[in-house]
């Protein structure tokens, strides 16, 4: 989901760009010069757009301002499934921008994938809240076919997360995550 919104954007400023010339060339007069004047007179919205993805993708973690917590990180841990109550291992990798985040699960039966990712902040109290799509191995399919839940993990310590998943399977589970070494 996030890729396709950067795909868009990324689609949104090359037509703008192109409009922009657009509007302000003559067509029976194209010639190198005027094309490079225009992007010459229009430098400071240019740069502006340049600058305004920079801060999206990077520069916001470094801001003490924006109260998101910033878990742009590995872990590593442990979930408990109402299934069988059985304790697996699971590799979770988080990705985020200013107006992203993205989850991925493994584990050694499958993975998943974020469809929704947000934060609810309260009164200081963080938590990330993200649905997600699930897919087994295939020799796993007769037992966990594809399906979806709901993750609400806890960041009062972005070096641990704990929380609750609830699957459309009617399971639930818990899970202890801690940032990984790798």
């Amino acid at each position: 989901m996030k890729k396709e919104i950067y795909k868009y954007m990324y689609v949104f400023i090359i037509i703008y760009i192109l409009v922009d010339l657009c509007l302000k060339i003559e067509f029976n007069s194209i010639s190198i010069v005027l094309i490079w004047d225009t992007i010459h007179n229009n430098i400071i919205q240019y740069i502006f757009l340049f600058m305004f993805f920079i801060y999206e993708k990077y520069l916001w973690k470094c801001m003490p301002f924006h109260n998101i917590p910033k878990l742009h990180k590995k872990y590593e841990g442990t979930f408990k499934s109402s299934y069988d109550n059985k304790e697996r291992k699971m590799y979770v990798k988080i990705n985020q921008t200013l107006f992203g985040t993205s989850v991925t699960v493994k584990t050694e039966e499958s993975q998943s994938y974020t469809v929704a990712a947000n934060f609810d902040i309260t009164d200081n109290y963080k938590r990330l809240i993200y649905t997600y799509h699930n897919e087994a191995k295939a020799e796993y399919n007769e037992r966990s076919p594809q399906h979806y839940g709901t993750t609400i993990l806890d960041v009062e310590d972005k070096n641990e997360l704990i929380g609750k998943y609830y699957t459309d399977r009617k399971t639930t589970g818990d899970i202890v995550l801690h940032k990984s070494t790798n």
